[in-house]
């Protein structure tokens, strides 16, 4: 069975700055449990929370007694919610 990982990126941007935040986490396929979610530095591509996100999604599966390639992770970048009025 191979395990199939979904991690959503959520950049935070201030307008006065460049990206200030990265909001991560992590889903098994389609099921909206959360496995894991952090917040991560931000930066434009959210290279730190992607690499985050891989390396939490394979210390779920090797809990699980799998491996997967980072192929096997989905990521999907996700609007960030409206700033509060």
């Amino acid at each position: 069975m191979a395990l199939h990982y979904t991690l959503t990126l959520s950049t935070t941007v201030d307008p006065a700055r460049k990206a200030t935040a990265t909001v991560w986490s992590l889903t098994e396929g389609a099921s909206p449990a959360v496995i894991a979610s952090a917040a991560c530095p931000g930066d434009e591509h959210g290279d730190h929370a992607r690499a985050d996100g891989r390396a939490a999604a394979r210390k779920d599966a090797l809990k699980r007694g799998l491996r997967i390639v980072d192929a096997n992770v989905r990521v999907v970048y996700a609007r960030p919610a409206a700033p509060p009025a």
